[in-house]
């Protein structure tokens, strides 16, 4: 079996969702059938293709061409997702996570299979699911990738945003944090008055009443002539 062959078999795969194991050793195949391959288990031209790709394939044997070759080495890695998840769509996930989500991992395999590579993939999601995408770059992938795929797609993403609409919201905000602050001037305003009426009392009636104990003490005391009884124990 030559190239060709292993293209029209791979062609035929992507929409065989029940052969599990593929043996092709001993057939005439380059690293051209590797790509064929390469692409039914993980289309890199999209993140439709990358999910939609086939996932039921878990074991293929090709000719040993190269120990090394990138493309066997994306192809094993394929496999393996397809061989650990329990169902297509946990599959398409991963390989949209290891793939389409890692800038390094997307940039060898659309070189691989001859793909026009764009530093960004944002342009083919909806903004609504942007946030969770951003997300999952960042727990999958680490924070330097997640840097990595920001920097290259700010542009992108702020032509998702209605700043207009974000300053409005801002304006709203302020305008609420400002009622906040008057709300609670005004509960001071009248915890402040509750505390000026309550010194008034202090000093005004309680300083009264003491005052009036004073002078029925000076009284007193000239009464007696300023003299008390002392008292001649210690």
């Amino acid at each position: 079996m030559s190239d060709i062959g292993a293209e029209i078999i791979a062609t035929s795969l992507n929409h065989n969702i029940k052969l599990k194991q593929l043996y092709l050793q001993g057939n005439n195949i380059t690293d051209r059938g590797y790509r064929a391959f390469l692409k039914l288990l993980n289309d890199i031209s999209s993140v439709e293709n990358t999910y939609k790709s086939n996932h039921t394939l878990e074991k293929l044997v090709l000719p040993v061409l190269n120990p090394t070759s990138e493309s066997k080495i994306h192809i094993i890695t394929s496999t393996l997702i397809n061989i650990s998840s329990s169902t297509a769509h946990i599959a398409g996930k991963k390989k949209v996570i290891q793939t389409q989500l890692n800038n390094r991992n997307r940039k060898n395999i659309c070189r691989l299979l001859g793909v026009e590579f764009s530093s960004s993939i944002f342009a083919d999601i909806e903004p609504i699911l942007l946030p969770q995408i951003i997300a999952l770059i960042g727990e999958d992938n680490g924070q330097s990738e997640l840097y990595s795929a920001l920097i290259l797609t700010a542009p992108e993403l702020l032509s998702y945003m209605d700043r207009k609409a974000m300053i409005r919201d801002e304006m709203a905000r302020n305008v609420t944090r400002a009622s906040e602050l008057i709300n609670q001037a005004n509960a001071l305003c009248l915890k402040a008055a509750a505390l000026r009426i309550q010194s008034s009392d202090i000093t005004g009636n309680k300083n009264s009443q003491l005052g009036r104990r004073l002078a029925m003490i000076a009284a007193e005391d000239r009464v007696a002539g300023g003299k008390r009884p002392r008292s001649d124990s210690i």
